[in-house]
């Protein structure tokens, strides 16, 4: 949607053609937690779609915890239908075309390559696009459970809790996300090579005492599982067929948003895209102008991630310890982007703390 509101506001003519009856049908599988920087850069009114404030986390490996909290708000819980929804109004009102139940074969949308100046696959992690024309494939993928609570007990609600453990939550973490004093997500994610049930792992994990406790008195009001792409393809360009978001595997692979780096991508293939049409600039330019923007970002956070996903319970002791020992808790609280973990890297070097 963001690529076509940027497509028909350069006066491109654009049509975004939707598999479901409505743009925002399967918005729920996924949570909604963007930090507040990346949505005012993506430019989308989004203070309608707005569930709950954010302003810090709280990580938990054992008995061990790290309180990242600042004193102000950092990320929103959004309803993501909502979101969506607004999106498409925009993109409407700039003179996008939106059609709604239409699903393409592999032969429609050949046949549609050459009907179009380009087409853009914005088909998610498992995308048809991508198959049809031959893309790299993605190797790595996390399966995500998630569910809602009502009457639960929430505790702070303006913090998030992330649990690690790899014993369960293979090479990904759980979480809880507040919605308000008595509603909230819990969810979980798991490494697709492990070839487990994201939902029975789901079980054993609201199993715990201190989940448990949090949901005693509650009623589960949905539940939906998902799958995140945790790499990026290595060719998003083939002729004049781009991929975009979770097609593309842009994706944060700390934690599976994508919304944010997605949305900027597509900023990126809108420009480029306009600059074929209108000047032949080859359509690799997008390839290009999107990794050298984000890509040093998306390989942090594939670091992060490795970091986590490769230790013992024993080991994320430890390093909460020496986070904590060396006064992590304040300076993440300070200084942490859930976006761009470049930021902290180069407060560290500044303050000495480690070395360039």
């Amino acid at each position: 949607m963001i690529l076509a509101k940027t497509l028909a506001a350069s006066g491109i003519e654009v049509d975004v053609y939707e598999s479901k009856s409505n743009v925002s049908d399967g918005s729920e599988k996924a949570s909604g937690i963007i930090s507040k920087i990346g949505l005012d850069r993506i430019g989308v009114e989004y203070k309608k779609s707005i569930v709950n404030k954010l302003s810090g986390a709280i990580l938990h490996s054992g008995s061990r915890k790290l309180r990242i909290k600042s004193n102000d708000t950092k990320a929103y819980v959004i309803d993501r239908g909502k979101y969506v929804e607004e999106c498409a109004s925009e993109a409407k009102r700039e003179g996008a075309k939106i059609y709604t139940n239409t699903r393409f074969s592999p032969n429609d949308l050949i046949r549609l390559k050459d009907q179009y100046d380009a087409i853009v696959g914005a088909d998610g992690a498992v995308s048809t696009v991508a198959k049809t024309f031959s893309f790299p494939p993605i190797g790595s993928y996390v399966l995500t459970y998630k569910a809602e609570y009502s009457g639960a007990d929430v505790g702070e609600t303006d913090v998030v809790d992330l649990f690690f453990d790899n014993t369960m939550m293979h090479n990904f973490f759980g979480w809880s996300v507040p919605y308000s004093h008595d509603i909230m997500e819990l969810g979980l994610g798991i490494d697709s090579a492990y070839k487990k049930n994201s939902k029975a792992v789901f079980d054993r994990f609201v199993k715990k005492p201190e989940i448990a406790e949090m949901l005693k008195s509650s009623n589960m009001v949905s539940g939906h599982a998902s799958m995140i792409p945790l790499e990026t393809r290595q060719k998003t360009v083939i002729g004049n067929v781009l991929l975009v978001g979770d097609a593309a595997g842009q994706t944060k692979a700390t934690t599976g948003g994508g919304i944010v780096f997605g949305s900027g991508c597509a900023s990126i293939a809108a420009d480029s895209i306009t600059r074929y049409i209108n000047q032949g600039i080859p359509l690799s330019r997008y390839e290009r102008a999107w990794r050298r923007k984000y890509g040093f970002e998306m390989f942090l956070h594939k670091k992060i991630h490795n970091l986590y996903s490769s230790s013992s319970p024993a080991r994320m002791d430890r390093i909460f310890n020496v986070v904590k020992a060396i006064g992590g808790e304040k300076f993440l609280g300070s200084y942490g982007d859930m976006d761009r973990p470049s930021i902290m890297l180069k407060r560290l070097i500044f303050r000495g703390l480690i070395s360039d």
